[in-house]
């Protein structure tokens, strides 16, 4: 279907009227183009999802987006008490690899489900629902915000996309292998390989260890900075460097070329 508007002989701008055309269904996954210039149109295809009911005393205290990403903070005045609720337009996120289902849920009559998120060091399970074309999370780092709460937040939701699943096949497994089978990932990961921390802090994960004790073949920087992460027991000194005396496995996410080991 073409849908093509023009201005009447003189209009102003003040006059101009952008046409709107009743769909006889859900835009869904289809593409919208431009006729004029055969280019695909960036539009949302589903309405951002709105609380029209919180608990006593909580009000939306800030709101963010971008084309793949809307977030409304709900929390309590005066207090550090808070959540999330993020929709993401590409269906699962990448956030959610390697996470674990702790208990299926429904939301308005709706499959969704509790999930124990991989990268969150804290807070309750994040609540989820999601099908191949968006994925709708209500999540908080804040372990006084229960997944009660985050159940009655859902279900005060309107506006909510098509009805979704969630299964656990859905959220895939961190990827495993050697430095250099997955030295071009990204996301969570449990890597094997050898381990060496110069004088200065320096740490890398290495295909293999040369003779001076630094890395031989791929290696990715190892960040110790993410929640409770450091490094592992029984290091040996080979000169002035720390270095594991046998391949190790650490689990994180890699990111580039850098691996945040306790995500």
């Amino acid at each position: 279907m073409a849908v093509r508007g023009r201005n009447a002989p003189g209009a102003d701008c003040a006059s101009q009227r952008a046409p709107q055309v009743a769909l006889r269904e859900p835009l869904g996954t289809r593409t919208v183009r431009d006729e004029a210039t055969g280019h695909a149109a960036p539009l949302l295809p589903v309405l951002v999802p709105v609380a029209s009911w919180l608990p006593d005393g909580w009000t939306v205290v800030s709101s963010a987006g971008d084309a793949d990403r809307w977030s409304q903070h709900v929390g309590i005045a005066n207090s550090t008490t808070g959540g999330e609720i993020n929709l993401f337009r590409t269906g699962t996120s990448g956030d959610l690899r390697g996470s674990t289902i702790t208990s299926p849920t429904t939301v308005q009559g709706r499959n969704a489900a509790f999930v124990k998120v991989r990268s969150f060091s804290s807070g309750s399970d994040a609540l989820v629902m999601t099908d191949p074309t968006w994925t709708l999370m209500l999540w908080t780092f804040d372990d006084a915000m229960t997944t009660d709460v985050l159940q009655r937040l859902a279900n005060g939701l309107i506006n909510l996309p098509f009805a979704p699943t969630i299964e656990p096949t859905t959220i895939e497994p961190p990827a495993s292998g050697s430095v250099a089978e997955l030295i071009d990932s990204e996301g969570p990961a449990n890597v094997t390989g050898w381990l060496t921390i110069d004088a200065e802090g320096f740490s890398q994960f290495c295909e293999s260890l040369s003779s001076s004790g630094g890395c031989h073949g791929s290696a990715v920087e190892v960040d110790w900075a993410t929640g409770n992460a450091r490094s592992p027991d029984g290091l040996v000194m080979h000169g002035d460097r720390q270095v594991s005396d046998r391949a190790i496995t650490l689990s994180g996410v890699l990111k580039g070329r850098i691996f945040y080991v306790g995500l």
